[in-house]
């Protein structure tokens, strides 16, 4: 589960990527922040939609590590282990493209290799987030915290579709890197996974 607060030092709890500073009253929220307002909200209706308390949700995280001797939080960091190795094969995959192409950079290759990219992406990573204008759109794709992957296109509506005929850029994000490498990104990736 991708963790939408985030606990200081000293114990003390915040939105991730909010200050509380940022949502005292009279302040202006901004976009970035209502974005990640509106995602903390949507999270919770999602819980709420569950209907479960969250004294049965503890309950039911303990009946799972008595059945099945693995912790809820061992089972999440297998889990994100796995994902992270599945990004790894992934980032693999697509220097593969660029290398059987000859292409330095993704805006180097075929229109055909840029959609089969789009394609490895689309099937393998479902969190995604869209966003554009008429000058252009984007496709994020949100695999883990921390790491995004974000295909630009020329299109002017957000439709998937139409992103992937008009695919222009790719752009990889970590926590320590924007716009990383691909080493800068399996580099992180494998620290991470040693955490």
């Amino acid at each position: 589960m991708n963790r939408l607060t985030e606990h200081d030092g000293q114990g003390n709890w915040a939105l991730k990527g909010v200050p509380w500073k940022d949502l005292r009253a009279g302040k202006t929220i901004t976009e970035p922040i209502q974005e990640i307002l509106y995602g903390a909200l949507w999270k919770l209706k999602e819980y709420e939609d569950i209907g479960l308390s969250p004294e049965e949700t503890y309950q039911l995280r303990n009946e799972q590590e008595s059945c099945y001797g693995v912790s809820p939080a061992e089972d999440e960091k297998n889990k994100e282990s796995q994902e992270r190795k599945k990004i790894i094969e992934l980032l693999n995959d697509i220097q593969k493209i660029l290398d059987e192409e000859g292409a330095e950079e993704f805006e180097d290759l075929r229109k055909s290799k840029k959609k089969e990219i789009f394609d490895l992406l689309y099937e393998a990573i479902p969190e995604i987030d869209m966003d554009g204008d008429s000058d252009g759109c984007y496709i994020q794709f949100e695999p883990i915290d921390g790491f995004t992957i974000v295909l630009f296109s020329s299109a002017e509506y957000m439709e998937s579709e139409a992103i992937r005929d008009t695919l222009t850029s790719l752009q990889v994000n970590t926590t320590e890197h924007n716009e990383a490498t691909f080493e800068e990104a399996l580099e992180w990736l494998e620290r991470a996974d040693n955490r």
